[in-house]
């Protein structure tokens, strides 16, 4: 008898499509170069047929200069804000994180998640091409040019799924403790919180599915330069450690644990959980019907939280 807990069977439709593909069991150091080849798409590859405006940014940082992409709707949007006596429009703000693992992707990966807001909500979004561990370890990959960027620096969101999904966390938590910028939501997708990497759903996937316990330890490892499971790791870096989440935004999040914790905390949290999903299947498999359910719930949501003005 395997001494690993039971897995819950994945969605028929999701299972037919992870039939389709290939990963490696578990990802090593030795792995990542091979993997950052096919993480990384281009521009346009991730904004094939979108009515997107695509601009880059060059930002200073105290390790050197850092590339962002400023990604905003092609044409004028109800969520417009027009700055009095000046040509300005201001727009609801996105920080998107990418992710894929810690250790590789670009800041194209997973955009497809923001696409939705920026089209049919009128969200302006930034992506960081942070620097990665390991040669990067936290708080690298951890800033205020709001109005210039065309964002109403009142109405500034975080989101991610994944590994960005933990640093966005860590990063609402170091902006609630540093006093700011005050952010409006978190939207937190299958988000790498724990290094710990002991919950009950890391021993269901010790092997197999698209993202292993082993994977999973390989990442934590890259991003805190091999200290991971010590006492002293910093809530920003495994924000699941963090006891006290009060004083965090509105949240969209399907981590149940950490949801438990930011409503102990009096944050509003929306939690989703969706029956037979593997890690990431709405960037791996966005045409199936679970996909297509969980991003509509995800739009809907972020439409309620930052663009109440605005009917889809």
């Amino acid at each position: 008898m395997s001494s690993h807990p039971l897995r819950l069977p994945y969605d028929p439709e999701l299972q037919a499509v992870l039939n389709g593909m290939s990963f490696t069991p578990t990802i090593t150091l030795d792995d990542i170069p091979r993997v950052r080849k096919v993480t990384c798409p281009t521009a346009s590859q991730a904004l094939a047929g979108q009515a997107v405006e695509h601009e880059e940014h060059v930002i200073a940082s105290p390790e050197g200069n850092l590339v962002v992409s400023i990604f905003s709707p092609s044409t004028a949007s109800k969520a417009d804000v027009e700055v009095p006596h000046t040509d300005k429009v201001l727009r609801p703000g996105m920080y998107y994180i990418h992710g894929c693992g810690m250790f590789t992707g670009s800041r194209f990966l997973g955009v497809q998640m923001v696409l939705d807001w920026i089209v049919k909500l009128g969200v302006n979004c930034v992506a960081i091409e942070y620097r990665l561990p390991p040669e990067h370890p936290y708080p690298a990959p951890m800033s205020t040019h709001a109005t210039e960027l065309g964002i109403d620096p009142d109405n500034i969101s975080i989101a991610s799924t994944s590994a960005g999904g933990g640093l966005a966390a860590g990063t609402a938590l170091l902006a609630r403790d540093r006093g700011g910028p005050a952010l409006r939501a978190q939207i937190l997708e299958c988000p790498m919180l724990d290094d710990r990497n002991n919950t009950f759903s890391a021993k269901q996937f010790a092997t197999g599915g698209t993202w292993s316990q082993g994977s999973n330890a390989t990442g934590w490892s890259c991003l805190l330069g091999g200290k991971g499971n010590e006492d002293d790791v910093s809530i920003c870096a495994a924000p699941s450690r963090a006891t006290d989440l009060s004083r965090l935004p509105p949240t969209f999040i399907s981590a149940f644990a950490y949801a438990s914790t930011l409503w102990k905390s009096g944050v509003q949290a929306e939690v989703h959980v969706w029956a037979g999903g593997f890690h990431g299947f709405m960037e791996l498999a966005p045409t199936t019907a679970v996909s297509i359910a969980s991003r509509e719930a995800r739009t809907a949501w972020v439409q309620r939280t930052l663009c109440s003005n605005i009917n889809t």
